[in-house]
């Protein structure tokens, strides 16, 4: 086995999971007015049937938000649990997900804006109203009091005990990212100078508090992991210089396992997307582990299953938390258990998750169509009955590619993909010049054809005659896009690339007037492409 860590057991209080992978949370935006439907349990049961070890539901909410209109719009999409009547849908998600092996977890969650019930507004709160609040939420409106205070913390206790009486295996207190318990335990953003302020203690006294108060409605045998941002990028905030002290003081209150992050959705430093370099923030993980015994893993900007092993081998963690890559890949855990390496998905970080996710709007995945597109369900819940109908493919790029392997999982047999190309890919191969993250994508397609015994046809251009003489029962044109070349001032410069002469490049064709060295190094790809 590739990878013989990541496949063994471990355990977060007195819950066994069966490996080391944890699908982090996140706001999927597939909830039906709060509730957990037909379509969100569905998307956690395939990844739980492929093999997560720990799956955690993201973003549920302590308040109540029932008719509301919040600022921070990722509030409308996530898992209501601040009334019993959400607890159906969490034993219809803990029951799918168990049958499978896969424990789940719930993260309790309150981003920026509060209230009691639902006689009253929901406003934006902050521990110091001299601080701006999260993004889209402006200067908030509130300051909490000590009383406030004190209802946010029955809130979470309550709804800590929905989900153990919906089955859920582990709470998550959310303490990140810039949300609230994490706005009050940074010195950025709370200056406080009553109990719930100050020193340490003080400012993560919120959630010592909800600790505490979920041991009393739970029982002290519920486990409780904690997501923390160990240095929170912000000015005057949280440091790694921080992490014994604030260890120290919440694990006196009784935690099972610490989940570390980094930064504040606002802060001036990215932390998720490309231009991070991955495993930017494993260090942090790997320097909480010297002041705490607790099982602790990262879980910022990781992707490839290399760094989850790494982070196993050299002390870095204890486990391997990923979001966005179980978002294009729902069967990693048992693909990799399988030793069926070469058929893991790659993710390629383009982060249009977090795009329609931040806006409101359901997950969407670059790589796996079925996250938005749920309500045609995966191939294999459609098999044919004709597997030997005669169908052409014409474009082997990712369309094409996609289309053949959706339609042999469907039990098509007879398949052609042709292209005139020297290559499987179509503008992957132009895209992955510009973008390391697309290569393990070509480089998968590739494989996919290879692995489903697809009849590939290339250096074949598939003309009017060669259509004719084919004699399919369906034909499917994926021919793609063409490259653009906007009519700018200074695109015939010389130190200027038009696209059309870097897609001419990678398929190995000169183009008259870029030079010598141009000419060569079409040679060059030419060759590779043979």
């Amino acid at each position: 086995m590739k990878y013989p860590k990541l496949d063994t057991p471990f355990k977060i209080g007195n819950v066994e999971i069966r490996n080391r992978f944890v699908m982090l949370p996140m706001t999927i935006e597939k909830t039906e007015n709060y509730a957990i439907g037909e379509d969100l349990i569905n998307f956690y049961e395939q990844r739980a049937k492929g093999g997560a070890g720990l799956i955690e539901i993201g973003s549920c909410y302590v308040c109540d938000c029932f008719d509301t209109h919040p600022k921070y719009h990722t509030t409308t999409g996530a898992v209501g649990v601040w009334d019993d009547m959400f607890i159906p849908g969490l034993k219809k998600t803990s029951e799918a997900c168990h049958k499978h092996g896969a424990k789940l977890a719930a993260q309790l969650q309150l981003c920026y804006e509060w209230r009691l019930d639902g006689s009253q507004p929901l406003l934006s709160y902050a521990p110091s109203k001299d601080v701006m609040s999260g993004p889209f939420v402006g200067m908030p409106e509130r300051e909490f009091t000590v009383e406030e205070i004190h209802q946010v913390v029955e809130q979470y206790g309550q709804a800590a005990r929905r989900c153990k009486e919906g089955g859920i295996d582990i709470i998550e207190i959310h303490a990140g990212i810039g949300y609230m318990v994490m706005r009050f335990i940074s010195k950025y953003s709370n200056h406080r100078t009553d109990e719930y302020g100050g020193d340490t203690k003080g400012r993560c006294k919120l959630l010592t508090d909800i600790i505490d108060e979920i041991h009393k409605t739970c029982g002290e045998d519920m486990p409780i992991l904690v997501r923390y941002s160990a240095d929170d990028l912000m000015p005057g905030g949280q440091r790694v210089e921080d992490l014994k002290e604030v260890i120290e003081v919440v694990e006196a209150h009784g935690i099972d396992a610490w989940s570390i992050q980094a930064g504040f959705h606002e802060a001036p430093r990215p932390v998720a997307n490309q231009l991070v370099p991955e495993g930017e923030f494993i260090y942090l993980s790997k320097e909480a582990k010297k002041y705490t015994k607790l099982p602790c893993f990262p879980g910022t900007r990781i992707n490839h299953l290399d760094v989850c092993e790494k982070i196993l081998t050299d002390g870095s963690g204890d486990a391997a938390g990923m979001a966005r890559h179980w978002i294009a890949e729902p069967e990693m855990g048992i693909k990799v258990h399988e030793d069926r390496i070469d058929e893991v998905k790659p993710c390629i970080v383009c982060s249009r998750c977090l795009d329609n996710i931040f806006i409101g709007k359901p997950c969407k995945c670059s790589v796996n169509p079925n996250v938005y597109f749920s309500q045609f369900g995966l191939p294999e819940e459609h098999p044919t009955d004709d597997p030997n109908k005669k169908i052409l493919i014409i474009g082997a790029g990712a369309a094409g590619c996609e289309a053949a392997r959706n339609l042999k999982l469907r039990g098509y047999n007879n398949i052609t993909v042709v292209d005139q190309k020297k290559k499987v890919g179509g503008l992957l191969n132009l895209a992955q010049v510009l973008n390391d993250e697309i290569i393990p994508l070509t480089a998968w397609y590739q494989n996919e054809m290879k692995r489903l015994n697809i009849d590939v046809r290339l250096n074949t251009k598939a003309d009017y005659n060669f259509i004719k003489a084919f004699n399919a029962d369906e034909v499917i044109v994926a021919t793609g896009p063409e490259t653009s070349s906007p009519d700018v001032p200074g695109k015939n410069n010389k130190n200027v690339i038009d696209s059309h002469a870097l897609k001419e490049l990678v398929e190995g064709h000169n183009t008259p007037g870029m030079g010598f060295m141009w000419g060569l190094s079409c040679l060059g790809m030419g060759i590779l492409c043979l």
